[in-house]
């Protein structure tokens, strides 16, 4: 399963097409939820939420598609930042799983840039 959160309804649209399966757009409503809950009924908690970012969750979804998935989705909107579930992260509420997807990208990208030597 994928989850979007951060994206708008043209967006969504247009990564289903791209990836030829059906995607969940996650608004508000599933933000102080588990992880889980959200997954076990996204049409739920369909929507957009303003979140600072694009994000991408895959559930269960088979290492060799992952990095396609990923791929195709940048390939529409450019940057995102992806994560697959663990058994740790569905505990988690969805906005803390954010906040912290936030902080790991935050750093990993301070590692790809060059330091400021000026």
């Amino acid at each position: 399963m994928i989850l979007l959160i951060g994206f708008r309804d043209d967006e969504v649209e247009r990564i289903e097409e791209v990836l030829g399966e059906e995607v969940f757009s996650v608004g508000e409503g599933g933000l102080n939820r588990e992880v889980s809950e959200v997954l076990s009924s996204p049409p739920d908690y369909h929507g957009y939420a303003d979140v600072g970012g694009k994000f991408l969750i895959m559930h269960e979804i088979p290492g060799e598609r992952v990095g396609e998935i990923v791929k195709g989705v940048k390939g529409v909107v450019g940057e995102v930042i992806p994560a697959t579930t663990t058994p740790t992260s569905l505990r988690w509420r969805l906005s803390d799983l954010l906040e912290e997807l936030k902080k790991e990208d935050e750093y990993f990208r301070s590692l790809r840039s060059p330091p400021n030597t000026s």
